[in-house]
């Protein structure tokens, strides 16, 4: 029999949080890690600190090299954060968006203004 668990995270984590405390409870150096997978350790630095995403390949080398959790895992953690990131900056965008709506608006009106005044001297004369 199936369990699905429909408990929703308070917040998405980046994959490498997990790796990071894996690596951790397992006794494994990242520098080892790294090698163990075959990348640079620097490349391996920006991932476990999440400044690189885990992709596909990379995802299948640790899974080849951590036993217990699937490459498949990995990729799900990645994609999850990635969603949550995306809706977190979405209003910030928008508010952005708005607000150099308003900001070509408040210029044109300012343009409009001053092409008013113009008309008004130029039939004045």
């Amino acid at each position: 029999m199936e369990t699905k668990n429909k408990l929703t995270p308070y917040k998405v984590v980046h994959p490498s949080e997990i790796l990071k405390e894996e690596l951790q409870a397992r006794g494994i150096k990242q520098k080892d890690f790294a090698a163990a997978i075959g990348i640079q350790p620097s490349n391996f630095n920006a991932i476990i600190n999440g400044k690189k995403n885990i992709t596909k390949s990379i995802a299948e080398k640790i899974a080849e090299n951590l036993g217990g959790i699937t490459a498949d895992f990995w990729i799900k953690v990645q994609k999850a954060y990635n969603e949550s990131i995306k809706q977190e900056i979405k209003p910030i965008i928008q508010k952005e968006e708005e607000s150099k709506e308003i900001a070509i608006l408040r210029h044109f009106a300012t343009i409009e203004n001053e092409l008013s005044i113009l008309r008004r001297l130029l039939i004045a004369h």
